[in-house]
């Protein structure tokens, strides 16, 4: 009986300290395209990509001279495009 409580046991608490993955790995063509998007901008170069919840967040855009964080639907529409 101990042995049957001891592995399920072991798993939740495995389960319970393995980060969260919200982050989804972003294919060649999605980089190109968000790229081309930043091109048209004027962006010269960005720190970061990442894809959560069906956007694309890219952090710390270099864009005419400032940084911005820019936000992008499935379909590469900027939805935000704040000043860092």
């Amino acid at each position: 009986m101990t042995r049957t409580l001891i592995l399920p046991a072991a798993l939740i608490i495995a389960g319970l300290s393995t980060p969260a993955m919200a982050d989804e790995r972003l294919s060649h063509a999605e980089v190109a395209e968000i790229e081309a998007v930043l091109d048209s901008w004027g962006c010269t170069s960005y720190d970061e990509i990442e894809k959560d919840d069906g956007l694309y967040e890219i952090d710390d855009a270099k864009c005419g001279g400032r940084e911005y964080d820019i936000k992008l639907d499935a379909n590469f529409y900027v939805v935000s495009g704040k000043p860092d």
